[in-house]
């Protein structure tokens, strides 16, 4: 097995001879799928960044390495940890100007946040993102971190991260940015109280009426459906209102719009009795046409089995 010295004489040499960096990398691409296997991935990383010293002279050399390095650990099962990031960050130390290895630390920081919630690597990444304002995956990268961080964030902190993934949209008004803040804006009315939800619902309402797209219009009725659990008997019943007005004109999967019918119409049988709630009962029956589950559902209103509805908390 050669070593690191070896490895890049090896390469150095590859070029003097007029191969390209793609072709050089693979003379010793081998012998570092041996270092990985019988060493481990330290070894490799370490092997790797000793010949980075050695034999980079453009960014080339590095975008070949790092290609060839997922390549390498491809299917492995390994981890993207702190060396890694260690590893591209001395690459883009090297060459700050690389568009392709930008994107991959970013990626790569991504990665670890998403592994680990850990503060520090989401600085990296707001600092990546700063650097390099044009950027759009590191952008997208960070504002898909903030829009999943709902878990672990008040809403106070919340509206702050969605209020971040906006700026985002602003910055790169283009539809992954804008299904980003849609879902954002979802998660956020899932916290808020009502008047505040009401708010994210009209800028909700908003993005679906200016991009025809299917995810944003289901982040739309998830978060119309989610408001009614704040809401007393009336508003309830006129956001069911809107929510039927929009068969109209529904250019989208009709079972999604079904579906959160049904839920919202469990929600407020839960405010109604008599014939009232036997009318509920079979608008959501009617709805099993589009969305099987619905007749199961139908039956359980019909019965008072609430096992999916949640009243609307200001209900009498």
């Amino acid at each position: 097995m050669k070593d690191s010295k070896q490895l890049s004489d090896l390469y150095l040499n590859s070029k003097k001879d007029g191969l390209t960096e793609t072709k050089a990398f693979a003379k010793i691409k081998t012998e570092l799928k041996n270092i990985y296997h019988q060493l481990g991935l330290s070894a490799l990383i370490k092997t790797i960044s000793d010949i980075s010293v050695a034999c980079f002279t453009k960014s080339k050399d590095a975008e070949v390495f790092a290609k060839g390095f997922f390549s390498i650990i491809a299917g492995e099962g390994d981890v993207v940890n702190s060396e890694m990031c260690s590893l591209f960050e001395q690459w883009l130390l090297m060459f700050p100007k690389s568009l392709l290895l930008t994107e991959m630390l970013a990626d790569i920081y991504g990665a670890v946040i998403n592994e680990t919630n850990d503060v520090a690597y989401t600085k990296k990444l707001e600092e990546l993102v700063k650097e390099n304002p044009l950027l759009k995956n590191a952008a997208l990268q960070q504002s898909s971190t903030l829009m999943y961080s709902h878990d672990t964030k008040d809403v106070i902190e919340y509206t702050k991260a969605v209020e971040k993934i906006k700026s985002f949209f602003d910055k790169f008004p283009e539809i992954e940015f804008a299904i980003d803040y849609a879902n954002g804006l979802k998660y956020l009315t899932h916290k808020q109280e009502e008047e505040e939800a009401i708010q994210s619902v009209n800028k909700l309402r908003l993005l679906n009426k200016n991009w025809n797209n299917h995810f944003i219009a289901y982040e739309y009725l998830n978060a119309l459906s989610s408001l009614t659990w704040k809401q007393d008997e009336k508003a309830c019943l006129a956001t069911l209102q809107e929510m039927e007005s929009l068969w109209e004109n529904w250019p989208h999967k009709p079972e999604n719009l079904a579906m959160w019918l049904c839920y919202t119409y469990s929600n407020y049988s839960l405010c109604i009795e008599g014939e009232e709630k036997k009318a509920v009962a079979k608008r959501v029956n009617e709805l099993s046409v589009y969305w099987e589950p619905a007749s199961r559902m139908a039956t359980q209103i019909e019965n008072g089995n609430y096992q999916y509805a949640v009243k609307p908390a200001r209900a009498k």
